[in-house]
């Protein structure tokens, strides 16, 4: 069924957005609003389930500082990946580094960028109840998302030792005992292009599924004097499924298996600043300066990374509470290069604004590899006595290899 066609012109994009879906609850919901409008009563604000202290529990009955960004308003502002949570949650601030390993978020102005991948982000990122090792796992599409929970301050007594800082939890859409689907499409300026789609539904007695794809082709907005690239732009594109198994009212198994692939010319800086006069004339013609938005380079730009999970999560309700089990295994590679002096030239240069010597030969490749299981007893809350008990662990194998050209200047007659 067409539900909508939206057309937004805003300063610099042209948008066309159009969405389909088919979803009865959604349609019934939709119905309820339009009769309270018409009827003059107020109305019904929509009632947001999160899992801040590990169960499942309004979020007006959470005592702790929490901001839950549902997936319909994330839809609704266009937020395509994690990167644009920031535009949505003021405590939540992203700043963007040459890879994904140098990125970083940031809850209440607090977080860690980690060059060295032996040490731990102070903010934790959860995708679907498991921890993702590394924060530069998580930048990437916000694909059918159910909702996305901000819990700024510390939360290891809960989220582990890696949650110092705060906690992104995210929660994907679930598979549906009713059928339903959604897609929706962008075109924009500057070459940019994005597509998505889901379907959900009952596969059997007491199984249900979901599968989700996107992809997104967005032109880059730097140009290379050197050979005419258009850097900072990417492919990236992905697939998630999920099946849900209920055999009987008291056991709820969920089984869920993603990829994800990045293909990106990305990430060049650009000169702002160039007090040095020799290094301002190997610019040339690139000017530096706040606006600038070219540079000159002859070295490959590229971040590139592939990413793939399997997760099962089994969830048994008992009179002492609800027993859970997830057991997950994650997989993520990244290969980055980037033009170090960002001029066109192969040798090492001297007398410039950096160490040892400029270089454009900056490869760093990454392998990650996470199994994690974790075990816990929660009782159902709102009682005089609530308590989470449970066990976490988790195997990590990290491996990074650099390849680099560095020329040293030595005195000499």
């Amino acid at each position: 069924m067409f539900r909508s066609v939206r057309v937004e012109k805003l300063p610099s994009v042209v948008r066309a957005t159009a969405i389909f879906a088919c979803a009865a609850a959604q349609i019934t919901a939709f119905a309820q609003v339009s009769e309270d409008r018409n009827s003059g009563s107020s109305a019904v604000l929509e009632e947001i389930i999160v899992t801040a202290q590990k169960r499942e529990e309004r979020l007006i009955d959470v005592p702790l500082a929490v901001t839950a960004v549902s997936g319909e308003a994330l839809r609704q502002r266009q937020i395509e990946d994690v990167a644009d949570l920031a535009f949505v949650i003021p405590s939540l601030t992203y700043t963007p580094g040459i890879n994904d390993l140098i990125t970083s978020l940031r809850v209440r102005g607090i977080g860690t960028i980690l060059f060295n991948q032996g040490l731990e982000s102070s903010v934790s990122y959860v995708l679907d109840g498991v921890p993702l090792a590394r924060q530069a796992q998580a930048f990437q599409d916000l694909i059918d998302i159910e909702r996305v929970e901000v819990l700024p301050g510390p939360q290891g007594m809960l989220f582990g030792k890696n949650a110092t800082a705060g906690v992104i939890n995210v929660v994907t859409a679930r598979p549906s005992d009713e059928f339903s689907y959604m897609g929706d499409v962008t075109v924009a300026e500057l070459d940019e292009y994005r597509a998505r789609a889901s379907v959900a539904g009952p596969l059997a007695s007491g199984i249900s599924g979901r599968i989700t794809g996107f992809i997104n082709d967005v032109g880059g907005h730097i140009s290379n004097v050197d050979d005419g690239r258009d850097l900072n732009g990417g492919l990236s594109y992905g697939i998630r499924t999920q099946f849900a198994f209920d055999p009987s009212d008291a056991v709820d198994l969920l089984l869920i298996g993603d990829y994800r692939n990045a293909e990106r010319d990305c990430c060049q800086w650009q000169a702002l600043q160039a007090d040095n006069p020799l290094y301002a004339s190997l610019l040339s013609p690139v000017v530096a300066s706040p606006d600038n938005r070219w540079v000159n380079i002859n070295a490959d730009v590229f971040n590139d990374s592939e990413q793939w999970g399997l997760s099962l999560q089994g969830d048994i309700t008992t009179d002492l509470g609800e027993i859970t089990s997830i057991t997950a295994y994650r997989e993520w590679d990244l290969a980055a290069n980037n033009d170090i002096e960002s001029v066109p030239t192969e040798d090492p240069l001297f007398g410039l604004p950096v160490n040892f010597g400029a270089f454009d030969v900056n490869l760093s490749e990454t392998s990650i590899q996470q199994f994690s299981q974790e075990l816990r007893l929660a009782s159902a809350g709102g009682g005089a006595l609530n308590y989470v008990v449970g066990l976490y662990y988790l195997n990590l194998t990290a491996d990074r290899a650099f390849t680099r050209r560095i020329g040293l200047c030595f005195p000499s007659p």
